[in-house]
């Protein structure tokens, strides 16, 4: 399996369907499979010192894992087994190995081996040499220039032999970007750690959107979760495991628990809202529980077709364009948690002309019985032909 960054994947694509146009001509068979796309810790590395790159940073990134595969290079009786590139590494004598079959090892002389070709003996400056394996029994590896195969091999085309070469070079067990590219990736950071600071942000400054979406970011990137207080972090627990055990009705909850899902996020307003979100809904979900509780224990009131006089208060208010117009829907309680339903075009206000607070107005009605109902559970006695009385402040 290799990888590769996402946003090289074009150019790593592009270079391998020029290999495989040539293998395709040549009748070699291969192999090209993405296995997926995860998000991980990259290496900002600064290759300062030949064969000692400094790893400077960690960056979260979108990589993609593949597989590529390709029939063994055959050239007359021989296989291609390794390409050596000379003269790669400034002030110094090491030389860069591709090795075609990964499953052979070769002797450590290679990695400082002049560039002389077997074939002509001619000890020369070559960029680039080719080690081939006898393919018969004595299995021998010699190392032949490029300009010397087809003399050796029968083989005129080094062409397949090249462009393998310029596979090597993404072939990459392990990504990493040089330092002079450093803000050249759209990067991630820690969801947890995100979250946490801004809950963080949230309690000692206020919720501020840009604000707080911004600066927590910043914070998370530059790896500062170890100096982050534990409570900001046990509280950031709280909130994933919170979205991760419910499934919402609500579209914009189920925004932000996608996200939270992820382990490396970008830069997002959901998150940095999450908390504000939680509270809220686990404040709803509490109400919603105690309003059951009252609601369990409402009976109804009156028979059908009984005038009856109430003192309730109002719960809720629904407004909606009816076919007579403008109707509003009233749900009232009286001391009891009896539920009261009242459907009138009639609009409720004080004696100020102020609309009424919901649980705090007492109202005095008469009313006729319409209907016993049950809603939700509930038991509600649906009135008509109502008429208020009085409100008190």
């Amino acid at each position: 399996m290799y990888k590769c960054l996402k946003d090289d994947f074009d150019k790593l694509e592009r270079k391998l369907k020029r290999v495989i146009k040539k293998l395709e001509k040549y009748n070699l068979k291969y192999t090209f499979e993405v296995l997926g796309e995860t998000v991980e810790p990259v290496n900002v590395i600064n290759i300062g010192v030949p064969g000692n790159p400094e790893v400077i940073d960690t960056l979260y990134l979108d990589v993609i894992s593949y597989n590529f595969t390709m029939e063994e290079i055959k050239l007359g009786n021989y296989r291609t087994i390794a390409i050596i590139k000379h003269n790669e590494i400034k002030n110094s004598d090491e030389n860069l190995i591709y090795l075609i079959d990964p499953e052979i090892t070769i002797d450590k002389k290679y990695r400082n081996i002049k560039s002389k070709c077997n074939h002509c003996n001619i000890n020369r400056k070559r960029n680039t040499t080719v080690l081939l394996q006898d393919l018969n029994t004595s299995k021998e590896i010699i190392q032949v220039g490029l300009t010397c195969l087809k003399e050796y091999t029968g083989i005129s085309d080094i062409d397949i032999i090249k462009s393998y070469m310029d596979l090597q070079d993404i072939f990459l067990d392990e990504v990493y970007i040089d330092h002079k590219n450093y803000g050249s990736y759209p990067s991630y950071v820690e969801t947890i750690a995100y979250l946490a600071y801004s809950i963080k942000m949230i309690e000692t400054e206020g919720y501020q959107k840009e604000v707080t979406k911004e600066e927590a970011w910043e914070k998370a990137y530059k790896h500062e979760t170890d100096k982050i207080n534990k409570k900001y972090l046990k509280k950031a627990e709280d909130v994933l495991a919170f979205f991760d055990n419910r499934e919402f009705k609500d579209n914009f909850l189920e925004n932000i628990k996608a996200l939270l899902s992820n382990k490396y996020n970008k830069m997002s307003g959901l998150i940095a809202y999450a908390y504000l979100a939680y509270q809220k809904q686990l404040e709803y979900e509490i109400n919603q529980e105690k309003a059951n509780e009252i609601n369990k224990v409402s009976d109804y009131v009156g028979n059908i077709g009984e005038r009856i006089d109430i003192e309730v208060y109002l719960v809720k208010r629904f407004a909606f364009e009816g076919y007579y117009g403008m109707q509003q829907l009233y749900i009232f309680r009286d001391k009891d948690n009896n539920l009261y339903k009242w459907n009138t075009s009639k609009y409720i206000v004080d004696s100020k002309g102020e609309s009424i607070e919901m649980n705090e107005n007492k109202i005095f009605m008469k009313g006729t019985v319409k209907a016993h109902e049950e809603y939700k559970g509930a038991k509600q006695t649906v009135l008509t032909r109502c008429k208020v009385l009085k409100i008190e402040q």
